[in-house]
């Protein structure tokens, strides 16, 4: 590059809500979005990184991955009470490969039960 030269990349940022609402549709939809934009960086919120690999279904071979789990870290570091609890319960339930899978599995049939008796109260979506 040269002095004074202008280097541009792109960026885009999307909400995936996890694999909640229906996502074998949307994905397929992101993922032709995502080859459609050809952004340099890609930033996603609700992604389900690390031990689900939704990150890595997502995006091919020449982008690199930084996963965060800021939220649950920053729950953690809360001290205590019930946020610390949840997020340590969270962890924990992380850690074990039985429950990691049923927590990948879950939300999809959850979701779907959801949207088709219109259930929108706090209670499916804390439960979600």
């Amino acid at each position: 590059m040269q002095v004074g030269s202008v280097a541009k990349f792109s960026v885009a940022t999307f909400n995936l809500r996890g694999i909640m609402d229906r996502w074998s549709e949307r994905k397929a939809v992101l993922q032709r979005c995502l080859e459609d934009m050809d952004a340099d960086v890609l930033c996603f919120q609700e992604c389900m990184t690390g031990e689900y690999g939704q990150d890595k279904d997502l995006l091919d071979h020449s982008y690199h991955v930084f996963s965060c789990k800021a939220a649950l870290f920053n729950l953690l570091s809360s001290g205590s009470g019930v946020l610390h609890w949840y997020a340590r319960t969270v962890m924990g339930m992380l850690g074990v490969t039985p429950l990691r899978h049923l927590m990948v599995l879950w939300p999809a049939p959850l979701e779907s039960f959801r949207e088709r008796y219109k259930l929108e109260g706090s209670f499916f979506r804390n439960l979600r």
